[in-house]
């Protein structure tokens, strides 16, 4: 399709278009769809999309059909036939309550969210994180050949736009916890929190009031952690305070948890340099006998690495002389080899560069 000149990519596309719902649904099919829609014309995008009218939430839990689905919501103009799609599967009875938590569907309703916040919040997508390093490619643009559709401009049309992102955001700020937790639900609570700005929403106010009720819930949480992280790197700065603070005072315990390791981890990355140090320093004040349990512990010393990397010249001295002492130890265990090889690395590096 690349390759093809014009005439020939729409011979292609309409041999097929008529008998496209099938075409979606096939394991390699949906591959050929989302081309022809990447390289189609809007009149043909517009055709595609209208033969998804009453089936949109059967395609969206679809494995396969889903994929698709996104690439409409996201080419397809400020038409018509886009908002009566998410009409069907935003204010349908009972959709929303269903394709949240399905592992499909989910990625369709947070491709929704990021269309309708288009025309909603358009500066969203111009707001990064804190900090240089944390800027992203704009939602909704990452890896994509073809430029996402516009939002709209019409008065009208953004009404329509904030009703259905309304109806997202209320039933996700209603079970917010229960979603959080969800292995397929967290990351459209992510979608709808965006900048976590309450001032942007009611919703958002309710949700991050939630949130910020069960730190301890969420930090230990395979998938709540997520929405923790998402706070410290997103969020609005009073909000990521709350996080480092919960996490400083429990920096031993979390870095010795599976999931909560995690998050500890992703305070370092988003701290100022007195969050950091604070953290830093309760791991290397720690009793010897403790200090040496965490560098052999499988999560403890990768936030331990982690400490390594973002400290400063003391702080990285220390934390060095502090694996060396252990040296021997250290290489009897996995865990204890990942930190030698990574401060290892570490210096290696520094010194070439």
């Amino acid at each position: 399709m690349n390759k093809a000149s014009r005439p020939e990519r729409d011979a292609l596309i309409n041999e097929i278009k008529n008998d496209c719902l099938s075409v979606v649904q096939d394991l390699f099919g949906n591959y050929v769809m989302q081309n022809f829609l990447d390289n189609g014309t809007e009149e043909q995008r517009e055709f595609i999309a209208n033969k998804m009218r009453g089936v949109i939430v059967d395609l969206s839990m679809h494995p396969h059909g889903c994929r698709v689905v996104q690439k409409v919501l996201e080419l397809i103009g400020p038409t018509s036939t886009r908002y009566d799609l998410l009409h069907e599967l935003i204010l349908k009875r009972g959709n929303l309550d269903i394709t949240a938590r399905d592992p499909h569907a989910t990625h369709v309703l947070q491709k929704a969210v990021v269309v309708l916040q288009r025309d909603v919040y358009p500066f969203l997508e111009r707001r990064p994180g804190r900090g240089d390093r944390f800027k992203k490619v704009p939602r909704g643009a990452a890896q994509n050949k073809v430029a996402p559709a516009p939002g709209s401009t019409d008065p009208e049309r953004i009404q329509t736009s904030r009703t259905l992102l309304k109806a997202v955001e209320d039933i996700v700020a209603k079970n917010v916890m229960t979603l959080a937790v969800n292995q397929h639900a967290c990351r459209l609570v992510q979608r709808v929190l965006g900048d976590c700005d309450c001032s942007r929403s009611p919703c958002v106010s309710v949700m991050m009031e939630a949130l910020e009720r069960d730190h301890e819930k969420l930090s230990r949480d395979q998938h709540g952690n997520f929405i923790l992280q998402h706070i410290l790197e997103l969020g609005q700065q009073h909000q990521a305070d709350l996080i480092q603070d919960y996490v400083s005072g429990r920096v031993i315990e979390l870095s010795q948890h599976k999931f909560g390791s995690h998050l500890v981890e992703k305070c370092l990355v988003t701290a100022n340099p007195a969050q950091a140090t604070a953290i830093i320093d309760v791991l290397l004040s720690t009793p010897e006998e403790m200090l040496t349990k965490m560098m052999m512990d499988p999560y403890a010393n990768f936030v331990l690495q982690r400490a390594y990397d973002v400290g400063n010249a003391t702080q990285r001295a220390r934390v060095d002389s502090a694996v060396q002492q252990r040296h021997e130890l250290l290489q009897q265990t996995t865990s204890g080899r990942h930190i030698i090889s990574h401060l290892a690395r570490a210096k290696s590096s520094s010194s070439s560069s």
